[in-house]
């Protein structure tokens, strides 16, 4: 929904652009700020996701968050599980 809302927002303004000037400046800007969020967001999910290996990797910090290394069985359960949402959603944009 959102994508649409952005699209749409985009495309009018788009339109806006070719009838007044002042609409092309706003368009440009709409655009680097889109940009900019995602580039915030990709720096977001870099940073979540090393805060979490180092909670693992680092021994003082495994004690105090009790965190255990899993076994490649466990891995494996963990792997199978992670692709199930993925497998769904794929499924669903066939139907």
């Amino acid at each position: 929904m959102k994508k649409v809302i952005s699209s749409f927002f985009e495309t009018f303004i788009k339109m806006l652009g070719s009838i007044y000037p002042f609409f092309r400046s706003i368009n440009n800007t709409v655009g680097t700020l889109l940009g900019a969020m995602v580039a915030y967001r990709v720096a977001y999910v870099i940073i979540g996701i090393l805060l979490q290996f180092l909670v693992i990797a680092i021994p003082n910090l495994a004690e105090i968050f009790e965190s255990v290394p899993l076994s490649f069985t466990q891995w494996v359960y963990v792997a199978v599980i992670s692709l199930v949402p993925i497998l769904l959603v794929e499924f669903q944009k066939r139907i």
